[in-house]
């Protein structure tokens, strides 16, 4: 194309769209970093089946003070209400109280959510 030449509409639309796909991907890659990011902190998710109010235990990675020893995360079904429960302990995991372990993606929307948020 010459200097000073009208570009056909067609062509700034496919021009527009190639820009946003770019900027979609570039948003798309910075989300996945960050979500990976927050994975690489938690070792091991418990859910206890609700037998006492802090339901779900995630355990992180986290400087270690004494042996088996690590940061978790206790966590009830709704932690962002005020009459929930959220609250970052040390524990030594693996008790039959923990119940059983199951992934980060088994964990209900809004626990997930919240896991995301405080570990940012």
């Amino acid at each position: 194309m010459k200097i000073g030449s009208v570009i056909p509409l067609n062509t700034k639309k496919k021009m527009k769209k190639i820009a946003l796909d770019a900027e979609a991907k570039k948003i798309t890659r910075l989300i996945r970093r960050r979500r990976e990011r927050h994975m690489k902190k938690i070792i091991a998710i418990y859910d206890n089946g609700g037998k006492t109010v802090d339901r779900y235990t995630v355990v992180l990675r986290t400087s270690q003070r004494f042996p088996h020893e690590y940061a978790c995360l206790g966590l009830s079904d709704n932690p962002d209400s005020p009459q929930s429960f959220s609250q970052l302990v040390s524990c030594v995991p693996g008790g039959d109280h923990f119940g059983k372990k199951i992934r980060f993606e088994d964990l209900p929307v809004n626990v997930q959510k919240h896991v995301k948020k405080r570990l940012e």
